[in-house]
């Protein structure tokens, strides 16, 4: 896939990722890591999340409903330093409807529509519907009156309930991460629409052993047809062999070690390309798991993987009529590529890595180039 120039940028508080560990964020510090980089199209609202983490008596009614009024103080405060239009307010499920009306009331154009983790499809779907009924949100139709971002919305049901201005999606990393790719079904370009399929590549994948859902386990119709949109994506399948190595033996550029409970991973046994899937198997002690890498492909490159998943996210973003398909995740290595982009305030105060500032910079500089 040819290297395409981001559209926009979204730079999310990490809310939830600081809540999970129990820490906050400083609004203050959040603001100015805003003011200096103007250049990004929108900041997600300082949200707060209520209760404590796996203490799930903490959140109730009252702590809720503190969250959500900390919440809308955030907004205020970050509407001091920035116009209406380049910050994203939250309602997450639980809150009370008045919220919601409350930011469209106030003349909000861009609100984020936060799905609870921990509910079913369905009862997120429910959850939207209720949105649709008790709210100022939608029109007659059904369709939310402004702009809406869907956070973490993935599910194809979700997805197709009702037409997003914007969704973001981390799938294509963790898919990858798994060994596997997103296709439309039956391989055919024309339904792209419909929710996809995922079919693995990995030959340490555990599903490798059920019908259908591995490469190596396909019918032979479905292999053929997927063989053939393999190649119109321009996608090779690669080759892997795995032997029983010495551990002492070292490791070659195509070489990596595979994950094995018998012995005790060490710094150069790193999985480069996450094919560590396997149920560990029984080696001769002071031996491992070698996987060598005979051609790179979707059964042994993480990158590889990664670029399909975006490349099929795509075309799905424009068969369902999402307006802007945010990449969340970070894959350093190839986040550059990606055409529209979620940062995590987070990340950056937690990473040392320079890269993750060096990716954010070379994004800025598109964006300026385009204007």
């Amino acid at each position: 896939m040819e290297p395409r120039k981001p559209k926009h940028i979204i730079l999310d508080s990490g809310a939830f990722s600081v809540w999970t560990k129990g820490i906050s964020i400083d609004i203050n510090q959040y603001i100015d890591f805003c003011k200096q980089h103007p250049l990004i199209s929108y900041y997600v609202n300082l949200d707060v999340i209520p209760g404590i983490p796996n203490k799930h008596k903490t959140v109730n009614k009252k702590t809720t409903e503190e969250a959500a009024q900390k919440s809308w103080e955030n907004y205020q405060r970050m509407l001091e330093y920035f116009p209406i239009e380049k910050v994203i307010p939250v309602f997450h499920q639980n809150e009370d409807f008045k919220w919601l009306n409350k930011y469209i009331e106030f003349g909000t154009p861009y609100i984020g529509i936060s799905p609870a983790n921990d509910r079913t499809t369905a009862q997120k779907i429910g959850w939207l519907k209720q949105i649709q009924k008790y709210t100022n949100l939608c029109d007659e139709k059904g369709n939310p009156k402004i702009k809406i971002h869907g956070f973490a919305v993935t599910s194809y049901r979700l997805l197709k309930f009702w037409h997003w201005h914007s969704v973001d999606s981390v799938s294509w990393l963790k898919n990858a991460a798994y060994g596997s790719i997103l296709v439309p079904p039956f391989f055919k370009e024309e339904n792209y629409h419909l929710k996809p399929w995922t079919i693995s590549f990995s030959l340490l994948s555990p599903e490798i052993k059920k019908k259908n859902a591995h490469y190596k386990n396909l019918s032979p119709s479905l292999k053929k047809n997927l063989d053939i949109y393999l190649q119109k994506e321009g996608l090779e399948v690669g080759e892997t062999h795995i032997i029983n190595a010495p551990l002492n033996s070292g490791l070659k550029e195509n070489e990596f070690w595979v994950v094995n409970k018998n012995y005790k991973r060490r710094k150069e046994k790193k999985i480069k390309n996450n094919l560590s899937l396997l149920k560990p198997q029984k080696v001769q002690e002071g031996y491992g798991k070698k996987a060598i890498i005979i051609t790179e492909g979707l059964c042994n490159s993480y990158k590889i993987r990664c670029e399909a998943n975006i490349n099929f996210i795509n075309k799905q973003e424009q068969a369902l009529g999402i307006d802007n398909m945010y990449f969340a995740g970070s894959y350093y290595e190839y986040s550059y590529k990606i055409r529209n982009k979620l940062f995590s305030y987070f990340e950056f105060i937690e990473s040392k890595n320079e890269i993750l500032k060096n990716i954010l910079a070379e994004y800025e500089k598109d964006i300026e180039n385009e204007n």
